[in-house]
């Protein structure tokens, strides 16, 4: 998990600098940012993830959130009313349908 901290954090600091540049040249504040990891293959673990870099004294700590898409197959209604409105879910429901075929056609028991 240290790896996708530190991937997380490289992301989200060159979509910030990216921003940064484009704003500032329109004369805008950069916008918010929300930083989300979903992860498909892990079976469980914390719902924030941090990344921490420091050397003498100086350091930088970043953490956000992370799901855990095998502890989402039992909140399916839940996924399905709220596809109506929100296209995150479609993907999520997506996923757990290709984790659970995946799981099946390798011989492992399926996800449930």
């Amino acid at each position: 998990m240290a790896r996708i901290a530190q991937r997380m954090y490289r992301y989200r600091t060159r979509i910030e600098h990216r921003h940064e540049g484009l704003n500032a040249r329109a004369g805008r504040a950069p916008p918010a940012l929300f930083s989300l990891a979903i992860l498909v293959a892990s079976r469980s673990g914390p719902d924030r993830l941090e990344y921490r870099r420091e050397f003498l004294g100086q350091g930088v700590y970043f953490s956000f959130h992370a799901v855990h898409l095998s502890q989402w197959p039992g909140r399916w209604s839940e996924l399905e009313s709220l596809a109506r409105t929100n296209p995150f879910a479609v993907v999520i429901m997506a996923q757990l349908q290709a984790l659970r075929y995946r799981t099946v056609s390798s011989g492992s028991l399926p996800v449930e």
